[in-house]
């Protein structure tokens, strides 16, 4: 990730810290009107440096530091509980369809090279939402791990992962 996307995910996890304090506190309040919110949301930004003309508000961002909460930390908590199945036989709900070699991958493996990168920060992501994953095994020079995958893979594999954390149905049969 270069110092760039890594300043705007710093931008917009404060911004959306910031708008989450905003919902709270006007949450019964009747009468508010969103220009009222906006305004005191916009207020603390101006002459901070936090509303760069390179930053803007992007989902691409925020679903960066979301993948925290749906790779990093089900892998840490659930990992010796996953079931030990290659990509390629998982079904089409998990997202990751592949068409190459990264179908043999081991989902175990698969799972802890992904939250390696994203704890890592080793993301990196084009204008058509499509995120590249990379890993290294320690001592390496060279990732000897790289997938990518377009936002819709991603929401879908995350969402497969929290249905299995929370109903260990690796086939998804319930959603």
């Amino acid at each position: 990730m270069n110092n760039e996307n890594l300043n705007s995910l710093i931008y917009i996890n404060i911004q959306n810290n910031r708008l989450l304090g905003l919902v709270d506190k006007y949450k019964r309040k009747p009468g508010i009107k969103l220009k009222d919110v906006l305004s005191e949301f916009s207020e603390p930004y101006k002459d901070k440096g936090f509303c760069l003309d390179s930053h803007s508000f992007l989902n691409q961002y925020q679903f960066i530091s979301s993948l925290y909460a749906m790779i990093v930390l089900p892998k840490q908590k659930y990992f010796n509980e996953l079931p030990n199945i290659k990509i390629g036989a998982l079904v089409p709900g998990w997202g990751l369809n592949f068409k190459n070699s990264e179908s043999n991958y081991d989902f175990k493996e698969f799972l802890r090279r992904m939250r390696n990168s994203v704890a890592h920060g080793h993301i990196e992501f084009t204008e058509q939402l499509i995120f590249s994953f990379s890993d290294k095994k320690p001592g390496a020079k060279e990732s000897d791990f790289s997938v990518k995958l377009t936002e819709q893979q991603i929401r879908l594999f995350t969402r497969a992962l929290a249905y299995w954390c929370l109903k260990k149905d690796i086939n998804l049969s319930g959603l």
